[in-house]
């Protein structure tokens, strides 16, 4: 059975490799099925947390995200990014 150390340590390879993901739709869409697997395994599996450790309590998610914005051609001065579960 995978246990809470499990669930963190593949957190900490979500983390760094967060450049390797195309976009944040992806990343984003990969903790989530992960997320699903490990509910089905361990029903004591804490998603909340799973997804924070990921994003490394969102800071590093957030930056990637107004990146992506901006990139695309939009003026993120104005935008407070906010993550939603």
């Amino acid at each position: 059975m995978l246990t809470k150390k499990h669930f963190k340590e593949i957190a900490e390879i979500v983390l760094n490799n967060t450049d390797k993901f195309k976009s944040i739709a992806l990343k984003s869409d990969f903790i989530n099925d992960l997320s699903n697997y490990f509910i089905e395994v361990n029903p004591n599996f804490n998603r909340d947390k799973f997804i924070d450790a990921c994003h490394n309590s969102q800071s590093k998610f957030k930056q990637a995200l107004k990146n992506e914005i901006e990139k695309r051609g939009f003026d993120t001065s104005k935008i407070e990014i906010v993550h939603i579960r």
